[in-house]
């Protein structure tokens, strides 16, 4: 058992990284079994892209075997999150304590994702760390000087841990090596043998559930793990967690070496999670070690980098993934701008060169609505003159226009959303409802989209009207007008 404690576990998988001078043997690896609801980039680095819509500060700690001194401790602050349509990144920083030895150190993340089709991806990551390990002096505690401790020295290292993973719906699959490529700055060493290598993998599904008691989108993940460390064991395990996005979530997990484990998240607020793990170990030993406890604290950092391009009808809309706004915040803002659009209204025609301009230009901001009941657009209007409000090159996104949707009836529709996933569809719903609003939806099975719109119009003038005056001052979320030309 004092072999076994002594054993020292460095960041994400520093195996091998051990000191040339002595016959100290440490086999370093992190314990993130229990590691599913954030932190995730130390499981595999492709997280930072796959289901992480928004930049967030992370802080997980680990105190392993609380019953035995010098034990092994974790703790990691990170910084990450969704930058641009097709990558993430993240930075963190961390500490490994296991008896007498202490790593520090920083941690760096990259990952890229590429579509394969409409419901696959593969991604693509990495994570760069480095560290200073060495001897914690103020652990020793000895009349006389021990000269194999003596003889150890600092090591500082760096560590390339890539992987990827394949997401196909609802499902994933990931690989990564926790170090596969180890270089040893102190001693000019870089360890290339494969059988020193630790080797992750997972396979983990997330069903969305649509109804709940709970009025809050709830989601059920479960994953199956395992993983190959040199010299001692192929370990494996799983993990459970239900989640609710307005309250948390809870969790629970099997690892074949540490035993059950059983956790709670807490939202304290709707950008603050407080986040707490017990873990038991199974075999009677080593229970007498004493439970493992992990902590989690996460901020969440202003609104979703997961942001959906601009719709265009040319190549298909782009999903919406729902969520919440706060209409509150908005309210001051929007009474301003339904003055300026009042003003406007009462704004006489402007010249025809003028009107003309500002279309080209695909400004109908900017044109004021008397103006617009001047254009008379009907389902025989003729091609240029469409073309001349609603641009093939999409330069105004609030207008678009569709030649015809089947079931569909001729008109100009205000949308409020689009979604392309049934479940976000549904809640989006309930949601207006709630807010004493009665939307409307069709399904449009060319591209296989729900559109969920205030109102229908047989006037661009009417539609235009109510977007600027958010749907009478009852909605004040970004609208756009569809024009569906045929019935």
């Amino acid at each position: 058992m004092r072999k076994r404690l002594c054993f020292f576990f460095a960041l994400f998988g520093f195996a091998k990284l051990w000191s040339q001078q002595s016959d100290v043997k440490r086999s370093d690896y992190w314990r993130q079994h229990n590691i599913i609801a954030f932190n995730k980039m130390v499981s595999n680095p492709t997280y930072t892209f796959i289901g992480n819509p928004q930049t967030e500060i992370a802080l997980w700690g680990r105190l392993q075997w609380t019953g035995v001194t010098n034990a092994p401790k974790n703790f990691l602050l990170t910084y990450s999150g969704k930058f641009g349509s097709n990558s993430g990144a993240g930075i963190g920083v961390f500490q490994s304590n296991n008896g007498l030895f202490v790593d520090t150190g920083l941690l760096v993340n990259y990952a890229y994702g590429i579509q394969l089709s409409q419901n696959m991806y593969l991604s693509f990551g990495a994570n760069l760390a480095g560290l200073k390990s060495g001897i914690d002096s103020n652990k020793i505690v000895s009349p006389e000087e021990d000269l194999v401790l003596a003889a150890i020295e600092d090591d500082f290292g760096l560590l390339l841990m890539p992987g990827l993973q394949l997401q196909w719906g609802n499902f994933e699959v990931g690989v990564l090596s926790e170090n596969l490529i180890s270089y040893s700055f102190t001693h000019s060493h870089t360890d290339t043998d494969l059988a020193n290598k630790i080797y992750r993998a997972h396979i983990g599904y997330k069903q969305q559930i649509s109804d709940n008691n709970w009025g809050s989108p709830s989601s059920l993940y479960a994953q199956l793990y395992t993983k190959s460390i040199p010299d001692i064991d192929l370990r494996y395990g799983a993990n459970f967690m239900y989640q609710l996005d307005k309250f948390g979530y809870v969790q629970v997990g099997y690892n074949s070496y540490y035993g059950m484990s059983g956790g709670l998240g807490v939202k304290v607020t709707d950008n603050i999670l407080l986040g707490f793990t017990i873990e038991t170990s199974l075999d009677v030993t080593q229970k007498a070690f004493g439970n493992t406890y992990e902590m989690q604290a996460v901020i969440a950092l202003g609104k979703s980098n997961n942001k959906d391009k601009p719709i265009s009808f040319k190549t298909g809309p782009q999903p919406v993934k729902f969520k919440k706004k706060n209409t509150a915040t908005k309210s001051k803002a929007s009474k301003e701008e339904i003055a300026r659009s009042d003003k406007q209204e009462r704004v006489k025609f402007i010249s025809a060169e003028e009107r003309d301009s500002l279309m080209r230009e695909g400004e109908l901001e900017y044109v004021d609505i008397l103006t617009l009941d001047s254009l008379a657009f009907t389902r025989d209007s003729k091609e240029e003159d469409i073309e001349k409000l609603f641009p093939i090159s999409n330069t105004n996104p609030r207008y678009k226009v569709v030649e015809k949707v089947a079931g569909v009836e001729y008109g100009f529709y205000l949308i409020a959303n689009v979604f392309s996933q049934e479940y976000y569809f549904k809640t989006f719903m309930k949601l207006l409802k709630n807010r004493g609003l009665q939307p409307k939806w069709f399904f449009n099975k060319e591209n296989e989209y729900y559109y969920v719109y205030l109102e229908k119009y047989h006037k661009l003038s009417d539609a235009e009207r109510n977007r600027r005056s958010r749907f009478g001052d009852r909605y004040f979320d970004d609208t756009w007008i569809l024009w569906v030309r045929k019935n």
